[in-house]
């Protein structure tokens, strides 16, 4: 099996394929479509979208050629069709993929997209179709003078395409450069008097130079063409009989290799082409078509083309105005010098450097309209840059869709770094880079090139690794020689490398796979698998060859049994960082915040991992082709909306505080100012009535929450106390001692100190006699009221007391524990009104149940309040049968 050999682009696509960080936690598609009548690059030339079939071979901008692994129907879709400056147009839907750079704009380093984990980051993004419309409309509504106005969107420009286009006889028998030279200066209206014209001596030895013979003058500037064998040639080209104004590049040579196409461009610029002073390149010709075809030549070899036609005519000697054959001008800009043979006149005075090398050649798109509805279709590609090229040579971007199966087999073990055919080191790559220049990340090997290479996918039962995971790997497996062997069931690839399919129902199953020597470890759904089945399975993770990196890669939605460890392990570890503001979806009526991925998170062992986010929002082919779906999604409890419509993990299914909301809940950023001293104009002791709860603990965490209660009867809890290992005396010692240093306050600044029951029963010896906690404490001069125990009605209190738009209790950004702890809390399952003591965190809740048990209840609420899925299951209940429980019917 041949190598495949990529240069990857930047872009998040590539991001969980390319990643190298230990362990990886990831979920999300995107995805996008072209109309069926649009054109793809394939090495054949353009087909037809809707010809496009899996295994096809396409061209990928980078110069290699890419395979189609999975085609995607989409129906009619609205359409949209996106207009460049040079005249390129391409037609898409509003959720096709862009890699976009936006100019007069700096990407944050974290926020830019790259290759490979730690690899070049540039400042490039991916956007969606309606990403720019919404650009558009924001830039027409601005007014002069506004930045937006200064700004443009920006695509990449292919590398030169690899045309691999055969004939059953040679269709490009004529040197490209001399038929250059014809097609501009030559006349082949007859073959008997076939023949160019020139001055310039070194076309003229270029020309015998190739042709391998000396030419002879039919006029004083002419010469006349006699090899029969390119006459021959050219009457099969069909040229010999066409004029200055009907000429055309033969489709033959438009698909010959990039090393002809430069040939015949430098014939083409060397005879009808000029390069100015400033070193800007133009083509002339009154031949329409001809000016076509140059525009689609330099297009194909990765420059850029405009046409533009100017009105041609003279003034004879009566003064009347003689019309002439309109010109056609093909205003010409290259990226790089891939070796354009010209003359040297005009040689010496081209420059590549675009904008005098402050920036790159690429792309501008100036306008997006509205078009009639079609049917449309999207492709997945194998290439980890996720792009291909589409009508008129356009780098787009490919409906993506990440897997364990891709990553499995495809994660890249043997690379490196090339610049201008030299190898270089990653510091000089990262330098180039920096310096605006085009080093290259060339990946060699993949997993699945080693012999010796061994992969294990897991899903919980067996019909779901049958009806969710094989299909995928079937489709993509095959494509690179991988054989199903059904009595392992593994894959077995050319190399000898292999990937396991299996699943693990019970403790049982899992006692097959522990123990192993697996390379890579991949768990789909992940969130249906104990914690410590994972741990037991990473004890499998290792290798003894040094070019492959041991990886484990799980797959989830949020909820189920794993929720709150992989929350805990990865989301929290890995916190997803804002990406940009709230989003509207109007059509589906949502509000929802976009993510991008942190920085990995290091253990004290080495290990690294990160959590890469993902909503429903993210993958556009399930919202576009299932729209039921989502509108399913939407109408869900709270939680599981919130859980599978906009992806977020600080909640899940069976969550107590199913209202959770960090924007309600936390203070942060300016208002937090308010109250990190005591004191100030907003937080004094005529404004708020300081409390301190407490939960008692030595082994288990003990915890101190300070609270103050506005006028407005609301609770904010401003500080907390979380420490394990402590005596009842050493706890009230800390609580005064942190009290005074941290605020300024003493025992007697808090109306009450409430604490749990135990504080009075739970005793030990001091001086002879039993001595309880709360006798330790009031020996420290904090003199604790026991709280009722009565957990049900706790739970209620605070319950509704964090319901509503504006809650009764919110905490400040440092109480940490409970930020973290209390949201996770799980209901349990024998009695839903209830929180789950055993096995969960639950210290600080404790705390506060007790305090806000004693201190709201009764207080009422000034507003009425959105009420949770809990108060309306209340309600409900109470209107049939007035004896049952709160939360529950």
């Amino acid at each position: 099996m041949a190598r495949a050999k990529f240069v990857p682009h930047p872009g998040k696509q590539t991001e969980f394929l390319a990643s190298i960080v230990d362990r990886i936690f990831y979920g999300g598609a995107r995805g996008g479509a072209h109309t069926l009548d649009s054109k793809v690059l394939t090495p054949f030339g353009f087909k037809r979208m809707g010809y496009i079939k899996i295994g096809d071979q396409v061209s990928n901008p980078d110069g290699s050629v890419s395979r189609v692994i999975n085609v995607i129907p989409r129906g009619v879709m609205p359409i949209w069709e996106i207009t460049f400056i040079d005249g390129a147009k391409t037609r898409v839907t509003e959720d096709h993929l862009w890699l976009i750079k936006k100019t007069c704009s700096k990407l944050k380093a974290d926020r830019r997209y790259y290759p490979f984990s730690g690899g070049d980051r540039v400042n490039a993004k991916i956007w969606q179709t309606k990403d720019i419309i919404e650009f558009f409309r924001k830039k027409s509504a601005a007014p002069d003078g506004s930045h937006i106005k200064t700004q443009n969107l920006l695509i990449p420009l292919t590398e030169p395409v690899n045309f691999t286009v055969s004939y059953k006889y040679d269709m490009r028998q004529v040197d490209p450069y001399v038929l250059g030279v014809l097609l501009g200066d030559g006349c082949i209206t007859k073959r008997e008097t076939a023949s160019f014209t020139s001055i310039d001596e070194e076309i003229i030895e270029k020309v015998e130079l190739r042709i391998g013979s000396k030419l002879s003058k039919s006029g004083r500037v002419s010469y006349k063409i006699k090899d029969e064998k390119i006459l021959d040639s050219l009457e099969g080209l069909q040229l010999i009989g066409t004029y200055s104004y009907d000429k055309f590049i033969p489709p033959s040579y438009l698909n010959s290799s990039a090393e002809s196409r430069i040939d015949l461009l430098s014939g083409l610029i060397d005879t009808d082409g000029s390069v100015d002073s400033r070193g800007h390149i133009a083509y002339s010709s009154v031949s329409k078509q001809l000016a076509v075809d140059v525009q689609w030549l330099v297009r194909s070899l990765g420059g850029k083309a405009t046409i533009s036609k100017n009105p041609a005519g003279y003034r004879n000697d009566d003064g009347t105005y003689v019309e002439c054959r309109d010109v056609y001008i093909v205003y010409i800009q290259l990226k790089t010098d891939f070796g354009l043979d010209l003359i040297s006149r005009k040689r010496d005075r081209l420059k590549y450097n675009f904008n005098g090398g402050a920036s790159e050649l690429q792309r501008r798109i100036i306008g997006i309209a509205r078009v009639e509805d079609e049917e449309a279709q999207c492709i997945t590609v194998d290439n980890p840059n996720g792009l291909y090229t589409c009508d008129d040579f356009i780098v787009t971007h490919n409906s993506k869709s990440f897997s364990l199966a891709w990553k499995v087999a495809f994660q890249p073990t043997v690379y490196y770094y090339v610049y201008e055919n030299r190898r270089i080191t990653r510091t000089e790559f990262f330098a180039l880079r920096a310096a605006g220049k085009d080093p290259k990340f060339i990946v060699e090997k993949m997993n699945i090139h080693h012999p010796d290479f061994i992969g294990i996918l897991i899903r919980r039962t067996h019909p779901q690794l049958q009806r969710n995971l094989k299909p995928e790997t079937d489709k993509l497996y095959r494509q690179y020689g991988g054989t199903w062997k059904e009595r392992h069931n593994c894959y077995v690839f050319p190399s000898g490398a292999k990937i396991y399919l299996v699943h693990c129902i019970d403790r049982k199953a899992l006692d097959d796979y522990i123990g192993g020597n697996y390379n890579f470890i991949g768990i789909d759904e992940v969130n249906q698998f104990p914690e410590d089945w994972v741990e037991m399975l990473e004890t499998s993770l290792r290798t003894d060859n040094p070019e492959i990196r041991p990886q484990l890669c799980l797959t989830s939605n949020p909820g189920n049994l794993g929720h709150v460890w992989l929350k805990k392990q990865y989301v929290d570890k890995c916190k997803p960082i804002p990406d940009g503001p709230v989003i509207h979806n109007k059509e589906f009526d949502v509000d929802y915040q976009p993510y991008r991925t942190a920085p990995p998170y290091i253990d004290s062992e080495g290990i690294s991992r990160t959590f890469i986010p993902a909503t429903v929002f993210d993958n556009p082919s399930i919202i576009n082709n299932d729209k039921n779906y989502v509108r399913k999604l939407k109408q869900l409890t709270p939680v599981l909306r919130q859980m599978w419509l906009e992806g977020r993990w600080d909640v899940f299914a069976g969550m107590f505080f199913d209202m959770w909301d960090p924007a309600k809940h936390i203070i942060s950023g300016t208002e937090y100012n308010r109250y990190k001293k005591f004191g100030n104009d907003d937080f004094n002791k005529n404004t708020h009535t300081l409390f301190r709860f407490y939960d008692y603990g030595t082994k288990a965490p003990f915890v101190c929450l300070f609270a103050a209660i506005g006028k407005d009867k609301r609770m904010i809890i401003f500080d907390e106390i979380v420490e394990k290992g402590m005596a009842a005396s050493a706890q009230a010692q800390e609580v005064n001692s942190y009290t005074e240093q941290v605020w300024g306050l003493t025992a007697a600044d808090f109306a009450d100190d409430v604490c749990d029951p135990s504080f009075n029963f739970l005793t030990s010896e001091k001086d002879g006699e039993r001595y309880s906690p709360l006798q330790y404490y009031e020996d420290e001069g904090i003199m604790l009221t026991t709280a009722a125990r009565d957990r049900k009605i706790a739970a209620k209190v605070i319950y509704n007391a964090l319901s509503g738009k504006n809650p009764d209790i919110r905490f400040t950004e440092n109480c940490e524990y409970m930020i973290e702890t209390l949201p996770n809390l799980p209901q349990k399952e024998t009695d839903l009104e209830d929180v789950e003591d055993r096995g969960t965190d639950d210290h600080g809740y404790d705390a506060l149940k007790y305090g806000a048990t004693e201190v709201l209840q009764g207080g009422g609420v000034e507003e009425e309040r959105e009420t949770g899925w809990r108060e309306d299951l209340e309600e409900e209940a109470m209107a049939v049968d007035s004896n049952t429980g709160w939360m529950g019917v």
